[in-house]
Parts: structure tokens; sequence; C-alpha cells
């Protein structure tokens, strides 16, 4: 290896420095990458520039291989997220898992096998992509244009096969990807898988409810990097964000939903099974779905919120307060003037 290619860590070192920039779930593979550069003081603007040149050396490709090699031994997982503001988009997040954390906090990793921790990329050289002639098609037979179409058309089946032996906080995910879907009237052609899987998963959460309920033990809460909590339901201090921030329900300016998406969150959250969020305790204060106890705990949480953000008197909350009264609105207007009888509550 030369002098130069010292400069760019090898894949070996950038183990444990992935670990501690984990320091939160769900982050992005660009954030990851950009903490650990920076605990080398290494350019981000320069991860891809190969020393020698015309090898696999880069700052990215060592990146690349160590993360590999941490998925790969469960230490770290990887899954799609909504983009907060973007609902039609997702990104790969990585989280720590549970052996991950002990990792990363008693600095102890599995072994390399000996074929991969005595690789050099320095020596590796890398494949020059060759330009490929494009063929033009037949007259007599023209290319039709293909019609593009999500996976989800193709792989609904599979998902919902899959529904059964999926960890929490990957329905979670998938429960919000596909609601928002719902809430987009561009995606109308997916409005029915995604409200197929969408099913799937309530009535997922609702089998496994009563054996939670019987053994809270066999849920284990996903680290938020709160400080307490021995792993099951009553973790730490009450819950920052509520059963809505949970569910991504969000208003505003700067990273609220479009109101379809909201709306489309809203219509779930009266009608459907909600996922266990916290604690047991917290959960039940949600009751039935589709019960006069359910609207109203929507209801009197969304009016809360429109109330305390008058009560600070800041300009920039007034696009959250107007979409948090007309959700209100659409609220009673669709589920309460014509079944229920107990108080609206007010924004005032």
């Amino acid at each position: 290896m030369t002098e130069h290619a010292q400069d760019i860590p090898a894949f070996g070192f950038l183990l444990r420095p992935i670990l501690h920039a984990l320091h939160a779930p769900d982050l992005s593979i660009s954030d990851v990458q950009k903490s650990v550069a920076d605990a080398f003081n290494f350019p981000y603007g320069k991860i891809n520039v190969a020393v020698p040149a015309g090898t696999k050396n880069t700052f990215h490709n060592n990146f690349d291989v160590a993360l590999s090699w941490l998925k790969k031994t469960q230490l770290v997982e990887q899954s799609r997220r909504p983009r907060p503001g973007y609902p039609k988009k997702t990104y790969a997040a990585l989280s720590l898992t549970p052996a991950g954390e002990k990792a990363r906090d008693t600095d102890a990793l599995p072994p390399m096998p000996d074929e991969l921790a005595s690789r050099d990329l320095a020596t590796e050289l890398r494949k020059v992509p060759q330009k490929k002639t494009a063929k033009r098609p037949a007259r007599e037979l023209p290319v039709a244009k293909p019609v593009k179409r999500a996976n989800i058309l193709g792989a609904e089946a599979a998902i919902i096969d899959g529904i059964q032996g999926m960890e929490h906080e990957r329905l979670h995910g998938l429960w919000i990807q596909n609601v928002l879907r719902l809430g987009d009237p561009a995606q109308a052609f997916k409005h029915g898988a995604a409200n197929r899987i969408v099913e799937a998963i309530e009535k997922e959460w609702k089998r496994r409810l009563p054996h939670i309920r019987k053994h809270p033990e066999y849920f284990t809460w996903p680290s938020t990097g709160a400080d307490g909590g021995g792993g099951g339901f009553e973790i730490g201090k009450a819950p920052t964000e509520g059963m809505l921030g949970y569910l991504e329900y969000r208003v505003g300016r700067t990273n609220g939903l479009p109101e379809g998406a909201r709306r489309a969150i809203l219509d779930r959250v009266v009608t459907g099974t909600l996922p266990i969020y916290w604690s047991l305790e917290y959960y039940e204060q949600w009751s039935e779905p589709g019960s006069a106890a359910r609207l109203q705990k929507l209801a009197e949480t969304i009016a809360a919120f429109a109330r305390n953000a008058k009560r600070r008197r800041r300009s920039a909350l007034s696009d959250a307060i107007v979409e948090w009264e007309s959700d209100l609105a659409y609220l009673k207007k669709k589920y309460y003037l014509s079944r229920f009888g107990f108080g609206w509550p007010s924004t005032i």
C-alpha cells in the first residue's frame, strides 16, 4: 500500500466509528458516512476519490465494505423510512440492533474472516464500464415505452405473506409508507394494493395484542436514545410525541404533510387498529377502533395542539393552527355529526 493510500482509512478501522455514529435510530446512510468522515477529519467532498488512482480504494468504498460487514453480523440493520416532508419518497435508514448497541458500548466486535480482514482495496483495480452501443429496433417492430409502476404492484402478495414475521418497527414503517400512498391522489393506481397492505398490518397488530397484554416482556421497544427503561413497555419518561407523532401526522409550514396525507392517517386512527406505542397503559387510552372514545381522544388531542399554539402567539404557528382546525372540521363532519353526542372540543 502506498503512503498516500494510508490517508484513506481501511474498512477495518471504520467499524467502531460507524457504530458510534449511530447515536440515534433511523439515520440516513449519508449522515452516518459524513459523521464518520468528520471523525477522521476526512474531507467529505473527496470520499469518491481513489488513491492510488484507478483502484477501488476510496473512503466511500471502504465505508461500504465496513457497513456491509456490520449488517452481515447483525449489529446494524437497514430499512426504508418515509422522508420527512416528502411523503412520496423514502430513504435508507440505519439503526443499531441490541447486539450492535452492546458492541458499541463494549468495543467488542466479532472477528472478521481472514479473506476479508486481509483485503486491500488499494490493490484492486476499478472496473471501467464499457459504453454500450444502443441497437435500433427494427422499424416493423417498434418498441413500446414501458409503463412505470411501483414495486408494490408486483410485490404485494410477498409483502403481505411476510407481515406476520416482521418486527414491530418494520410494520410501523410499512404502515406509514402505505397510508401516505392512500393520501396521495397521484398514486391512485396503487391505492388498492396499499389499502390491502395497511389492513393486513392492522390485522397483525390486532393478532399480537392479546399475547402482548398477557406477556408484556414479549414486546421489546426499539431504542430511541432515551434514558432508562428495561426493554418492556414502561420505558423512561412519558412519551414526548404521542400517538399522532409516532404515526407521522404533521402540520405546519416546515415539515407538514399535504392535506390528503394527513387525513389518510386520521381516517386510519379513527377506524383501524393502532400499533402498540410506549406502554400498554398509554395504548389503552386510545380505546377501540370506531368507538366514540377513540374519536374523542383524537379530537381532544388535535384541539389541544391548536389551543397551545394559540397561547404561544407565534406567527410561524399560524399555518399549523389553520391545518389543525381544518382537520378537526373534517373529522367532525365525517365521523361525529351523524353518530356521536359527546361534547366536541374547542380550539379557543
